[in-house]
């Protein structure tokens, strides 16, 4: 009702365009998920809220098999949105700008069907708009190396290079491509040219690496002097300087020593970075400290890489609309464990888990991710455990809840399930699914007709309306 009221205006002619496209992105994950999506909201929040967090997000189909909408009917959807989405007073840039999120998805969707033609076409009318969209470009390769073309992929982000020249952000994205596709050897001769193009001597004989980390502020072997950078350049690579560090951290990880590429990381985490690469600059750090051809010292190095890196990212953000609120998002510190726990034997993970979880007693979804380790494990007296350490510091955290009724339902423990319920609807009085839940475990159990009419207006005085399918409430 709020996308398309019935009368001439809707509450989303209100919104800015990228809002819209929020909205409509929402819905479309509410049409296909049959709930909102979770990034919007704090995990330990399950009852009504503000959102936390307004950036876009990618729907969760990782096959085919996960899409339940009519493909065709989803397809109609997004492009009824990017419509709506679509302000003809802005220029064509800044409306593809605000619809990007809806367009990425769309691709991805095209990706989910095999339609593979389709996606390529919107990439690439896209990239008109925007050449050095790394995002687009990423989207882009995959869809040839999923429809079996990769070196098509290949020659997509040597064209980029063309198309874009002197972008540091597009050519780590190259590098990066390259190396996950087993090309390092590729990288050199074009890491050559991209870094000599941006000198005034672009037939110099000084070692581009060299001319690199005299751009940094490293200390080279032979003194550079005099102007190296051309002066038209100077002010477009000062505002890619993280992407610099990123490209040099690259180099010296497939042609330095293990010394020069720690010490590389370490000046990169030294000099000022947007948070968004930070986070990439840690990845690669992490990375390359866990990967096969690191020898001795980095890989010893990693388990304290790791807390370093957990401890150290901050992890209180600001709420959208209103910079004196904060939140806890984990986000990134949880793709961080998983990473880490690749290494881990099975046996010890649960252990692993409970001391990261005890470093970061606020994420929630850490927690959640040790109760099912210590379900796998089939430690269920640890698990009820640690199911109400959880309930205890995130009272509102509906998952929680429900694996520790689950637990003590395995147990066969009724007295306490009876009393987490009671628990759990005190701290989450507007969940339909806890009272629904909550009637039907007095059913089943023969509870009096007094008690579950008691129980019923309890939920009624609450203002939750329920309604169960074979059960006159």
């Amino acid at each position: 009702m709020a996308l398309k009221s019935a009368q001439d205006h809707s509450l989303a002619e209100f919104l800015t365009a990228s809002d819209r496209a929020l909205l409509w992105l929402s819905y479309i994950h509410l049409t296909e998920f049959d709930e909102l999506p979770s990034s919007l909201y704090d995990p330990a929040e399950s009852g009504p809220g503000r959102l936390v967090c307004t950036k876009s997000f990618q729907l969760p189909w990782t096959t085919q098999q996960d899409i339940s909408t009519p493909p065709d009917m989803l397809v109609a959807l997004f492009k009824d949105a990017i419509h709506q989405c679509s302000e003809e007073s802005v220029p064509d840039s800044e409306r593809t700008l605000a619809c990007l999120p809806l367009y990425t998805n769309l691709v991805l969707l095209y990706k989910m069907l095999q339609r593979y033609e389709e996606g390529v076409a919107l990439c690439v009318s896209l990239l008109e708009f925007f050449p050095d969209s790394c995002t687009l470009r990423d989207a882009l390769a995959d869809l040839h190396i999923s429809g079996g073309n990769s070196e098509q992929a290949v020659s997509m982000w040597l064209n980029a290079l063309a198309d874009c020249p002197h972008n540091a952000q597009v050519f780590y994205h190259c590098c990066r491509f390259l190396m996950a596709q087993d090309k390092s050897n590729a990288i050199p001769p074009l890491f050559r040219g991209f870094i000599l193009s941006l000198c005034e001597d672009e037939q110099s004989q000084k070692t581009p690496v060299d001319v690199l980390r005299h751009f940094l502020g490293f200390s080279t072997p032979e003194l550079l002097n005099g102007p190296i950078i051309r002066t038209d350049l100077e002010e477009q690579l000062s505002q890619q300087t993280s992407f610099l560090h990123l490209l040099h951290c690259r180099w010296m990880w497939l042609h330095g020593s293990e010394e020069e590429a720690i010490e590389a990381f370490e000046r990169a985490l030294g000099s000022v970075l947007q948070l968004e690469d930070l986070h990439t600059l840690w990845m690669d750090y992490l990375q390359f400290s866990c990967s096969p051809q690191t020898l001795s010292v980095a890989r010893k190095l990693f388990p304290d890489l790791v807390h370093r890196c957990l401890s150290t990212l901050p992890s209180r953000l600001e709420l959208p609309f209103n910079p004196a609120q904060f939140w806890s998002c984990y986000d990134f510190h949880n793709k961080v464990v998983s990473l880490y726990l690749r290494g881990v034997p099975l046996s010890q993970r649960a252990l692993v888990l409970e001391r990261l979880r005890n470093a970061m007693p606020n994420n929630t979804e850490l927690g959640l991710r040790l109760l099912h380790q210590e379900l796998l494990e089939g430690n269920m007296e640890q698990l009820k455990f640690q199911a109400r350490m959880l309930t205890g510091n995130t009272p509102r955290c509906l998952s929680s809840w429900r694996i520790a009724i689950a637990v003590e339902r395995e147990l066969k423990e009724r007295g306490q399930m009876r009393l987490l319920y009671q628990q759990a609807l005190q701290n989450l009085p507007l969940c339909a699914a806890l009272w629904k839940d909550r009637l039907l475990f007095e059913a089943m159990e023969g509870g009096a007709s007094d008690r579950l009419r008691r129980l019923v207006d309890c939920c009624q005085q609450a203002g939750v309306n329920l309604s169960i399918r074979g059960v006159d409430l």
